[in-house]
């Protein structure tokens, strides 16, 4: 049975700088936990008392450390460029005025929230979304392939 892209895209666009994030073959659930937990399960750290939500995430850490081929990594935040993205989207905007006013935007701090406040004035909105699911579609593919997934669109 394939994994729905949809899925695995849309788990790439939530993830988190401070999670590790795996996709299981067998029940294609994602899970996550802190990289600390991994490291701990690793080297047979036990497991302590720890605050209730905590102990979810020790348990996945655990099945992931212990089942190794079940688990397939997610790329991480790091490994998705999302600057990437906002700039190649800018530079399909046709109209050149408003392409060189995003392009001018997106550069220096604070690039994400002058992008979206553009992108949002210009009525751009609804196409940067469709634009950015189909990057995220573009980077599920190539994970799912690169990792033998079955997959259907």
């Amino acid at each position: 049975m394939p994994v729905k892209l949809k899925s695995i895209a849309g788990e790439l666009e939530i993830l988190m700088e401070e999670y590790m994030t795996f996709f299981d073959r067998e029940t294609f659930a994602v899970v996550h936990f802190p990289p600390g937990m991994y490291d701990e399960v690793e080297m047979g750290e036990p497991y302590e008392t720890r605050i209730d939500w905590i102990e979810e995430d020790w348990k996945s850490a655990e099945m992931v450390v212990h089942n190794e081929e079940r688990f397939v990594k997610l790329p991480s935040k790091w490994d998705i460029d999302d600057y990437e993205i906002i700039e190649d989207f800018s530079y399909l905007i046709e109209d050149e005025q408003v392409r060189k006013q995003v392009l001018h935007a997106i550069r220096g701090r604070g690039a994400f929230r002058r992008f979206r406040e553009h992108v949002e004035y210009h009525g751009l909105l609804d196409d940067w979304y469709k634009y950015k699911t189909g990057r995220y579609m573009e980077i599920a593919k190539e994970w799912c392939e690169e990792n033998d997934i079955p997959y259907e669109e």
